[in-house]
């Protein structure tokens, strides 16, 4: 089974959010430069699929590409 998760979601104010994504036993802190907290868990989401999809991508190079949204 495929685990992901996210915890610590926070409002940055007008420089966005952060949070702590986990997938299989990793972690990595996540800056996004976006507004709301929803797009915290759609960023998740997105990491999973890319996952999924991609098996070659490292979590790390997902996790900086969300940043970069």
């Amino acid at each position: 089974a495929v685990t992901l998760r996210l915890s610590d979601v926070e409002s940055l104010q007008l420089e966005g959010i952060k949070f702590e994504l986990f997938y299989q036993g990793e972690s990595h802190s996540v800056k996004m430069s976006v507004l709301g907290k929803q797009h915290a868990a759609n960023g998740a989401c997105a990491a999973l699929a890319a996952k999924e999809l991609f098996p070659q991508l490292s979590f790390s190079l997902i996790a900086k590409g969300l940043e970069s949204y």
